[in-house]
């Protein structure tokens, strides 16, 4: 009777430390798969920053490209207006 009562007290303890243990253990491999869904998700975040980066201009690129389209439009014009004056000196 005896070490009933003085082990009822370390069983319960016990008991709340196994289950302690089993809900760490079952939180453990939910951080696994967790971990894992992360791992995933993070490397498509990577590939698609590449395609984002890629994608994408730099400034240096777009003002070579405003200075094409404007000495084309210039020249255009100019020739356009040109054309014109010959043609107009040709039928006054």
């Amino acid at each position: 009777m005896l070490t009933s009562t003085l082990l009822s007290p370390f069983e319960k303890h016990f008991t709340t430390l196994s289950l302690r243990l089993e809900a760490a253990e079952k939180h453990l491999d939910n951080v696994d798969q967790r971990l894992d869904k992360l791992t995933a998700s993070v490397d498509s975040l990577k590939i698609d920053v590449a395609i984002i980066k890629e994608d994408y201009t730099t400034r240096a690129y777009l003002h070579q490209q405003f200075e094409r389209q404007t000495l084309w439009l210039v020249g255009t014009m100019l020739a356009t207006a040109s054309c014109c004056m010959a043609l107009a000196k040709l039928m006054f």
